[in-house]
């Protein structure tokens, strides 16, 4: 899919009179694995390194004030060392660095145009999505509940888990383990308790696990969590809930994610 990119809000294309020849992307090089510990409990994550990204171009104008004055603005923003968010138009986006010993205008011969390049250093493995998504497993009454999980990215995706009591009753002292039936990872959630209407958020990122909406006396987190925080895998993945939540309840279980790209795909000016 062709894309136009934009850094900071500005536009890198011909509106601003910058025509992109290259574009290189490194994608992320080294894979680590961290055990954590969390109040006695154990889990673990992957994680990627970040990548170094590269673009070439133009940048025209129509007369020599109108180049210079382009010009003067693109080094302005590519030379600015700190972060911010390099878009593209299909949906896709990156935090990046400017290095700013690696981006200069190279005159050219007619005094209305002159090359330009600029290296972007990110934190992040992968480009992401613009907008979430989300998928949601409904328990109303005991046994294992399962159900597809589509991850439209081209790579792994980390989701964000919420269970949420939609029924009238407090589950009180429940256990649930949600695992990814494809990739065979899972984590289990033990002894909790949420009353009706209240959310218990497991958020992999943060490492943080608490109740995101509803305090009180009968709702608490759970003792313990072990195992994996396993990521949606490109494409669908087949979820499943085992829990004793018991019969005639109303349980939402949701995955909210970032789609994650391992390129920015074709480019065009």
């Amino acid at each position: 899919m062709a894309w136009s990119p934009s850094f900071r809000s500005f536009s890198l294309t011909k509106t601003n009179g910058v025509m992109i020849g290259e574009a290189s992307d490194a994608g992320p090089v080294r894979l680590r694995q961290d055990p954590l510990l969390y109040g006695g409990s154990s889990f673990s994550k992957l994680g990627l390194t970040g990548r170094k990204l590269k673009l070439e171009g133009v940048v025209r104008g129509t007369t020599s004030v109108e180049h210079r004055d382009r010009q003067a603005a693109l080094m302005k923003l590519l030379q600015d060392p700190s972060a911010g968010v390099l878009s593209l138009d299909d949906s896709r986006e990156i935090l990046v660095i400017p290095d700013p010993g690696d981006s200069s205008p190279n005159p050219g011969s007619s005094g209305l145009s002159s090359e330009w390049d600029c290296t972007f250093l990110t934190q992040e493995p992968f480009w992401r999505g613009t907008t979430d998504s989300t998928g949601t497993l409904t328990v109303t009454g005991s046994g294992n509940v399962s159900g597809a999980v589509t991850n439209l990215g081209d790579a792994p995706a980390v989701p964000l888990w919420t269970i949420t009591n939609n029924g009238a009753a407090t589950l009180t002292d429940v256990t649930a383990t949600i695992r990814n039936l494809d990739s065979g990872d899972e984590f289990r959630l033990f002894k909790f308790a949420l009353d009706p209407g209240h959310v218990l958020t497991i958020d992999p990122v943060t490492d943080q696990i608490y109740l995101s909406s509803g305090i009180s006396v009968s709702s608490y987190a759970p003792q313990r969590v072990d195992g994996i925080f396993f990521e949606l895998l490109a494409g669908s993945n087949t979820v499943e809930v085992e829990h004793n939540f018991g019969a005639g309840v109303n349980v939402a279980v949701k995955a909210t994610w970032r789609s994650r790209f391992f390129t920015f795909g074709e480019f065009g000016g």
